[in-house]
C-alpha cells in the first residue's frame, strides 16, 4: 500500500465534505471550522508478527472529544510487508450509515489519483449541501406544519414515564458500557414472506424484537429507538452528513390481539410516525425525562438498526486487496441493540449488549426469543400475542430437566411411625431440651400418648383439625405429635395476636377442639368448642388402651395460617405426604442424623418452624426449645446454642445481619448447617458465616403452600454471581417452572412467575374454594408435548429467573406482597383495612426505598387525621408486626401519567419527631439512651423525644436490634431484648434501669 498516497487521500476527503471538520457547539450544532485542513491524518503502526485486528479495536475505542477539530481517525496496522489492517473511525454525530459509501467511493477514487499521479476527481457533490440540509431541517421545525409534527411527537409519547433496564450485574465497581455480541439468524425468505403477509423485512424485524422485549420485561410499557432516514436524504444524493434522527417506537399492547395483529398495528404505528418525522422531539424527550427518575444513560431500553447495503459500500484501493472486517462497537448506545444488514442476498442479524447489564446467558436467550417470535408471525399469525412460545425447543429440554428432582424414596414413613421407630430405637436418649429440663424419648412418647388419649375422650370426627393455642415450648411439641397420632391434623396459633384474631383463626380453619396452656387463655376464646388445658392432670383418661390411629399418606397433617388478600389470615392444609417428603429430603441432603442438635427458635404458627421440630423427632436428634423472645435477640441466641452445642439452626437473614460483624457465628463451634429463608439472602451474610464459622450456609425458599421448601441452594462464599444469592434448584420430589404471563415457558434469563408442583404441594385453603381454584391451578403446559408436567400447579406469585446453569434467582412479588424480616407482608390487605377508616379516602402502603424493611402508610384524609388513630384502627385488625412504621397524611397521592400510583414520587418520611421542652430528657441516663436512639434512627437528638415509642419514631425490628448491641456496648449492662419491647421510650428504659442499678448519680 502507498502510505503516502492514502494520507493525502484522506486529507482530501475531508476538504472535500466539510461536515468531517465540523464540530458541535453546547447546543448541539454544527459549526465548521473554516479551511483548516489537515497536513497528515494518517497514523502508520509496525507491529510485525501480530494480529491488526486487536489493535484496531483498541484504537476504535477512544472515543470523539467534543472539541475535536475533525470527525474522522485513520490508524494503518501493518503486520507485515504484504498485511495490514486499516481503521477508518467516523464519529456518528457527523456522518449516517448511507454516507460510509459516499466517502468509500470518494476515498478510492482519490487514492488511484494520488498513486499514479494524476489529478484527483472532482467533487461527487456540493461541498456545503449537508450545511443547507440542516438549516431547511431547522425551518421546517419552526413551521405551522413542523409544529403539528412536534404535537403528534409529544402525545405519542405521553405516558412514557421510564425504560426499564436490567442492572442486577451491577456488583462492585462503577457501570461500564463495554458490549459483547451475539448472532440473530434471519430467515433468507424473510421478504418473500414479508411479500405474501404485505408487512415491510423492517416491521416484521422490530415486531418480533418489541414482542420479545415486552414478554423479557413483563411489560407492555416500553420504549425502543430505531434510526431513521429523513425522506429530504433523496434531494442531497452526493453529500455526506448525518440525515437519520433516532426516532421513538412504543409497541401496541399484546393483551386481546393475535400476533398478525400485533404485527399489523406495528407497521401501521411506524407509518403514522414516519409521516410525522421531521418534527422536533425535544419537547417529548424532557417530558420522558422529566417522568424518568432514575439515572439512565439513554431513555432507550433497546435500539433497533435495519440497514440496506449498497453495492459501493467498499473501498478499491489498486494494487490491493481489500475486504472488509467487521468490529462490534466496544460501547454501547444502548442496553440492547439489535442490528439487521441486508443485502442482496439475506440478512445478517447482530445483538449487542451492555455486558454489565446483561449476562450472556440473557442475551443469548433474547437473540433466540427474537428468531422463534419471528417465524410464529410470519408463518402462524392466529395465535395470542401474550401466549408467543419465546423458549426454542433446546430451552424448554433444558427447562424440564433443571426443573424436576426425583425423590430417592417414593414412600418415606410418616411422622408417628417415624418417631416410634426412634422410641423403640433409643429410649432415653435426649428429645427435647428446654431451659434446664432435658425430655427422653421414652417419657416424650408417654406424655403424647396421654395427651392424645384426653383428645381421643372428646369423641371428635375422624381427620378433624385440633388448634393449639400454646406457645412455642416442650408443651407445644407434645402437643403436636398428640393430634398427630389420633390421627388429626394440628392448627398452631399464635398467641401474640389479638385475642379476637385469634378466635376467628380457630373458626374459619373448622378447628373441632382447641388445646390451651392456661386459664387465661381459656378464657379469652370466643367459640363453644371443646377445650382441654394441657396442663391439667387427667387420671380418669384410658391411656393404656390407646393406640395410635391409622393414617394415610393424602389426609393433612397439620394447618399454618398465611396472610390473605384481604388482610384476613388462611389457613393451607398440609397433608402427610408433603411433609414426609420434607423430612425425608433433609435428611438425605445434608447427612442428618442422632448426632445432630436442632436449635426449636422460629415461631411455631410459621411453616419454617415445623422441621425444627419434627426433623429431629424422625432421625433420632435432640431439638433445644429457645426460650419466648429469644428469637429477636441475636446475642442471647448465640449464648443458648453454644452452651447447648447446637449443631443445625434455621436463622433469618435479617437476624444474621444484626451479629457483630468481627465475632460472627465464633461464638458456636459445634455448628453443621445454617438454613436461612423467609427473605433475600445477602452475599455479605454468607462471607461472615464463612469467615466466622465451619457452618455450611443453605438457602431455602418455597411458600406454605408448597410445604415449607420448594428449593433449595447450598451457598458459597466466593459466589460472585450477584448481591442476593440464588434460591437454587428443587427440593427432592419437587417441580419446578417459570411462565410468563401467557403461561408459556420462558427460556433462561427471562422473569416469571414461579409454579411449583410434585408432592410437595399442600392441598389448599381451608374455606376458600375460589381461591384454591385461582392459585392452585391445571397444568397450562400441556401444548408443550415435549415437556413433561404434573397436572396440577401453584401460582407462587414469586417472580424468578432461571439461569443457564438451572439455578432459580428470586426478583421479587408479582402482587402486593413483600417479605420483611421473614414475615410475608401483604400491602394491598393492609391497604383495604385502612380504606374501612371513615376519614381515610385513599391510600398506599409501601416499603420505602429510603426506609428498609419498614412498612409506611400513606393515608388521603382530612386534616387533623392523626397518625395513632389510623394505627389504632389497624392494631384492633392486625398482628403488631403488620402494622405500618409511618403514617404520612396526604391531600393526594401523586399518580404517573396514566394515573397509576407513582410510589416513587411518595415523600420520604422523616423518621424521629421533633422533642418538645417537656420531653426532653431529663436525667444524664435518658440523655445517654436519647443519643443511642438517635444513632440507631439516624436522626438528630432532638428528634427524639422521651415519651415515644422506637416503633412510633420510625424503628423497625432490625432498629431494635442495633440500639441493643449500642446500649449493651456503650452503657456495658445486661440488657435482655424483650426489655426493649417491654420499655420502647427512653423514659421507660431509663426508669427499668435505674430501678436495677440505684446510684447516687442516678
Amino acid at each position: 500500500m502507498d502510505t503516502t498516497a492514502l494520507d493525502l487521500a484522506l486529507c482530501q476527503l475531508i476538504a472535500r465534505h466539510p461536515v468531517l471538520r465540523s464540530r458541535p457547539d453546547a447546543q448541539g450544532t454544527f459549526l465548521e471550522m473554516g479551511d483548516q485542513i489537515p497536513d497528515g491524518i494518517l497514523r502508520v503502526h509496525d507491529i510485525p508478527g501480530q494480529d491488526g485486528r486487536e489493535y484496531a479495536a483498541e484504537a476504535a475505542r477512544m472515543p470523539f472529544a467534543a472539541d475535536a477539530p475533525l470527525r474522522l481517525r485513520a490508524d494503518l496496522f501493518r503486520s507485515g510487508p504484504q498485511e495490514a489492517v486499516l481503521l477508518l473511525l467516523l464519529d456518528h454525530i457527523a456522518v449516517d450509515a448511507p454516507s460510509v459509501g459516499l466517502l468509500l467511493n470518494d476515498l478510492s477514487a482519490l487514492y488511484a489519483a494520488y498513486a499514479d499521479g494524476s489529478a484527483p476527481p472532482p467533487p461527487p457533490g456540493e461541498q456545503h449541501g449537508y450545511f443547507a440540509y440542516a438549516m431547511a431541517q431547522k425551518e421546517f421545525e419552526e413551521s405551522p406544519e413542523g409544529r403539528q409534527d412536534e404535537e403528534f411527537w409529544i402525545e405519542y409519547l405521553r405516558g412514557v414515564t421510564a425504560a426499564p433496564a436490567a442492572s442486577d450485574r451491577l456488583v462492585d465497581g462503577d457501570f461500564s458500557p463495554h458490549t459483547s455480541s451475539v448472532d440473530v439468524r434471519v430467515p433468507e425468505d424473510l421478504r418473500h414472506r414479508c411479500e405474501q403477509r404485505g408487512i415491510t423485512p423492517f416491521a416484521a424485524l422490530l415486531g418480533a424484537y418489541s414482542l420479545t422485549l415486552q414478554h423479557y420485561f413483563r411489560t407492555d410499557d416500553i420504549v425502543i429507538g430505531y434510526p431513521a432516514l429523513d425522506w429530504r436524504r433523496s434531494q442531497y444524493p452526493e453529500v455526506v452528513g448525518l440525515y437519520s434522527e433516532m426516532l421513538p417506537f412504543c409497541p401496541p399492547t399484546r393483551q386481546d390481539r393475535t400476533a398478525g395483529e400485533y404485527l399489523e398495528e406495528v407497521q401501521d404505528s411506524l407509518l403514522d410516525c414516519l409521516a410525522h418525522q421531521g418534527g422536533s422531539l425535544t419537547k417529548a424527550w424532557a417530558a420522558v425525562r422529566s417522568g424518568t427518575q432514575a439515572a439512565s444513560a439513554s431513555v432507550f431500553p433497546a435500539i433497533m438498526s435495519f440497514n440496506e447495503a449498497t453495492a459501493d459500500e467498499a473501498l478499491r484501493l489498486s494494487g490491493v486487496d481489500a475486504r472488509r472486517v467487521p468490529m462490534v462497537p466496544r460501547d454501547g448506545k444502548a442496553g440492547l441493540l439489535l442490528s439487521v444488514n441486508a443485502d442482496g442476498v439475506g440478512f445478517n442479524g447482530r445483538l449487542d449488549f451492555v455486558r454489565d447489564q446483561y449476562p450472556a446467558y440473557i442475551a443469548r436467550s433474547i437473540a433466540l426469543a427474537v428468531e422463534t417470535v419471528l417465524g410464529q408471525l410470519l408463518v402462524t399469525p392466529g395465535p395470542s400475542a401474550l401466549r408467543m412460545a419465546l423458549a426454542c425447543a433446546e430451552d424448554r429440554a433444558s427447562a424440564a430437566a433443571h426443573g424436576h428432582t426425583d425423590s430417592d424414596d417414593a414412600s418415606p414413613p410418616l411422622v408417628v411411625g417415624a418417631f416410634a421407630e426412634q422410641v423403640a430405637a433409643r429410649p432415653g436418649a435426649a428429645a427435647l431440651i428446654e431451659g434446664e429440663r432435658t425430655m427422653t424419648y421414652r417419657e416424650l412418647d408417654d406424655d403424647s400418648r396421654r395427651l392424645a388419649a384426653r383428645i381421643t375422650a372428646l369423641g371428635l370426627p375422624e381427620r378433624s383439625t385440633v388448634a393449639l393455642c400454646l406457645p412455642r415450648s416442650a408443651a407445644f411439641v407434645v402437643a403436636a405429635l398428640a393430634v398427630l397420632r389420633c390421627g388429626m391434623a394440628y392448627l398452631p396459633v399464635d398467641m401474640a395476636q389479638p385475642a379476637r384474631r385469634r378466635s376467628f383463626v380457630v373458626i374459619d380453619a373448622g378447628a373441632a377442639a382447641v388445646l390451651v396452656g392456661d386459664a387465661r387463655t381459656r378464657e379469652q376464646l370466643t367459640t363453644d368448642l371443646p377445650v382441654l388445658d394441657v396442663g391439667d392432670p387427667d387420671p380418669v383418661t384410658d391411656v393404656v388402651g390407646f393406640a395410635d390411629a391409622p393414617v394415610d399418606r393424602t389426609q393433612p397433617a397439620y394447618l399454618i395460617t398465611t396472610s390473605g388478600t384481604t388482610g384476613l389470615p388462611k389457613a393451607v392444609v398440609v397433608p402427610h405426604r408433603a411433609i414426609a417428603n420434607n423430612l425425608a429430603w433433609k435428611r438425605r441432603a445434608f447427612d442428618l442424623g442422632p448426632q445432630d442438635r436442632f436449635y426449636f427458635k422460629t415461631p411455631h404458627v410459621f411453616d419454617a418452624s415445623v422441621w425444627e421440630y419434627l426433623v429431629p423427632l424422625t432421625i433420632g436428634a435432640s431439638m433445644v426449645i429457645a426460650d419466648a423472645d429469644t428469637h429477636r435477640d441475636p446475642v442471647a441466641l448465640l449464648a443458648d446454642m453454644r452452651r447447648h452445642n447446637v449443631t443445625v439452626a434455621q436463622f433469618v437473614p435479617t437476624l444474621l445481619k444484626a451479629l457483630p460483624g468481627d465475632e460472627g457465628l465464633s461464638a458456636c463451634p459445634s455448628l453443621r448447617w445454617l438454613f436461612c429463608g423467609g427473605e433475600q439472602l445477602d452475599r455479605a451474610v454468607v462471607r461472615m458465616a464463612d469467615r466466622t464459622s465451619t457452618a455450611r450456609v443453605v438457602n431455602l425458599y418455597g411458600p406454605t403452600e408448597a410445604t415449607i421448601d420448594a428449593t433449595f441452594h447450598v451457598c458459597e462464599a466466593d459466589d460472585d454471581t450477584g448481591p442476593v444469592m440464588p434460591i437454587g434448584r428443587p427440593v427432592d420430589g419437587a417441580w419446578t417452572y417459570v411462565l410468563g404471563v401467557g403461561g408459556q415457558i420462558l427460556p433462561p434469563g427471562f422473569t416469571g412467575e414461579l409454579h411449583l408442583g410434585g408432592v410437595v404441594l399442600a392441598d389448599g385453603y381451608v374455606n376458600r374454594d375460589q381461591l384454591t381454584a385461582e392459585r392452585f391451578v391445571a397444568s397450562p403446559l400441556e401444548e408443550h408435548a415435549d415437556v413433561p408436567t404434573p397436572p396440577r400447579l401453584y401460582r407462587t406469585g414469586d417472580l424468578v429467573r432461571r439461569r443457564a446453569d438451572g439455578v432459580l434467582e428470586f426478583i421479587g412479588r408479582e402482587d402486593g406482597q413483600v417479605k420483611i424480616r421473614g414475615l410475608r407482608i401483604d400491602l394491598d390487605g393492609i391497604r383495604s383495612m385502612l380504606l374501612e377508616h371513615d376519614d381515610v379516602k385513599d391510600a398506599a402502603v409501601v416499603v420505602h426505598p429510603r426506609r428498609k424493611d419498614t412498612l409506611v402508610a400513606y393515608v388521603v384524609a382530612p386534616e387533623g387525621t392523626t397518625a395513632e388513630d389510623t394505627l389504632g384502627h389497624l392494631a384492633e385488625r392486625l398482628p403488631a408486626e403488620q402494622l405500618p412504621a409511618y403514617v404520612v397524611r396526604l391531600d393526594e397521592l401523586p399518580v404517573t401519567a396514566t394515573g397509576k400510583a407513582d410510589v416513587r414520587a411518595l415523600p420520604v418520611p422523616e423518621a424521629g419527631q421533633d422533642a418538645t421542652a417537656q420531653t426532653a430528657p431529663r436525667t444524664a441516663l435518658e440523655q445517654q439512651l436519647t443519643a443511642l436512639w438517635a444513632g440507631a434512627l439516624g436522626v438528630p437528638p432532638e428528634r427524639v423525644p422521651r415519651s415515644v415509642s422506637l416503633f412510633e419514631l420510625g424503628g423497625s425490628s432490625l432498629t431494635l436490634i442495633q440500639l441493643h448491641s449500642s446500649i449493651r456496648r456503650e452503657l456495658s449492662v445486661e440488657v435482655p431484648i424483650t426489655d426493649l419491647f417491654k420499655y420502647p421510650t427512653v423514659s421507660a428504659l431509663a426508669g427499668a434501669l435505674g430501678r436495677r442499678v440505684r446510684t447516687p448519680q442516678n
